[in-house]
């Protein structure tokens, strides 16, 4: 049962408004329902009459599972990570260079920071002192090329 009735248009606009926001955020239409004491229908009725499509069930498992790890995992990190080869890896799924899991390389994206632009796939971030965990700025180095940046290890006399 809804809260609001026809003569309480304005409020109803109002609540409508903060639904479809929440669900652009990625609130189901569960949650929604609860935090303003709707059912799944009336919410998914509001969304509709406002001209919000619903999202893919896929769509809804993603972000579901983003909940899932970022809010109530006693494992979440805040979404920092690290590979085999001692690279640190950053949770941004929305990245156009991000992996199937949602990661992207941290130096590349203190490089794109400093730069204030996105990284060619040709560009390769070199690390100046040779450890691959140390991102900050002044130990990074863009390079054109692979054999460019090899010739760099091989100056240095290492990896």
């Amino acid at each position: 049962m809804e809260r609001t009735t026809q003569a309480d248009g304005h409020r109803g606009d109002y609540l409508t408004r903060c639904m479809v926001h929440l669900y652009q955020l990625g609130w189901s239409l569960n949650e929604i329902a609860k935090e303003y004491g709707f059912s799944d229908q009336g919410v998914r009725y509001r969304l509709q009459k406002a001209g919000i499509a619903r999202r893919s069930r896929s769509e809804g498992n993603r972000l579901a599972w983003q909940a899932r790890v970022q809010l109530r995992s006693p494992n979440w990190r805040g979404g920092r990570s690290r590979t085999a080869g001692g690279y640190v890896l950053v949770y941004k799924p929305e990245h156009p260079d991000a992996v199937g899991n949602g990661y992207v390389m941290e130096h590349r994206l203190v490089m794109e920071a400093m730069l204030g632009r996105l990284l060619a796939p040709h560009e390769i971030v070199h690390h100046i002192n040779g450890k691959r965990d140390d991102n900050r700025p002044e130990n990074l180095q863009l390079v054109q090329s692979l054999p460019e940046h090899m010739a760099l290890h091989r100056a240095r006399g290492g990896p």
